[in-house]
């Protein structure tokens, strides 16, 4: 490896997704990667907001223009990893760590921010201290809006653990919604999927089988 080589980016970027090679697979370069990577799951480029490549250290990142078809695009390499040439990658979802807006509505109004702080510090690091949410009069409309940063968890959807759907301070019920929040499955629980869709089936990002 090269003294000089560029460094990697930091482990948090939004829309971005890191492909790092495996030791012992031949290097790839960055026309290669686009040729037979991307355009093997039918990436559409035009998304793409920019891709960085160290090849000194086998790393690439890629970066989207919208973060819906960021998890697009690593549901589809998860679902791929164990075929060529995914199964020469190591895949890491540098989106999954970034500061999320996580909305906290309570049945009782008067349960006080600290409370629900509180709640949230349990399942993610909470960044500032809950706000209100108000509406075009100004007048709280009984949501509060925390800025949470989620922790990484090997058994966690996407990495990442989530905090539950449905909770209660006491006896005082709640629930919470955000951007990315997976679906719970009501026959074995696990989240990412519905009752319905038991078996994952989508393989790229036209929801296409990769044969």
């Amino acid at each position: 490896m090269a003294e000089n080589a560029a460094k990697p980016p930091g482990p948090r970027l939004r829309n971005t997704i890191r492909l790092l090679k495996k030791e012992g697979t031949p290097e790839m370069l960055r026309k290669d990667f686009v040729k037979q990577v991307l355009r093997r799951i039918k990436v559409d480029l035009d998304k793409v907001f920019c891709l960085q490549d160290f090849q000194a250290r086998g790393i690439f990142d890629l970066t989207f223009k919208s973060e819906e078809y960021c998890r697009d695009v690593w549901q589809c390499f998860r679902t791929n990893e164990k075929k060529q040439p995914f199964l020469d990658f190591v895949f890491e979802a540098l989106f999954r760590q970034e500061v999320r807006v996580v909305n906290v509505l309570m049945y009782n109004p008067f349960v006080p921010a600290e409370d629900v702080s509180a709640l949230m510090g349990q399942y993610v690091n909470v960044v500032r201290p809950p706000e209100k949410s108000l509406d075009e009069f100004g007048m709280w409309n009984g949501t509060w809006r925390v800025w949470a940063r989620f922790r990484p968890s090997e058994k966690g959807y996407e990495g990442v653990r989530h905090p539950p759907s449905s909770f209660s301070i006491g006896s005082n019920r709640g629930y919470l919604f955000y951007f990315g929040q997976p679906g719970v499955c009501r026959k074995c629980n696990e989240m990412g999927h519905n009752a319905e869709e038991e078996v994952p089936v989508v393989l790229n990002v036209f929801n296409h089988i990769l044969m």
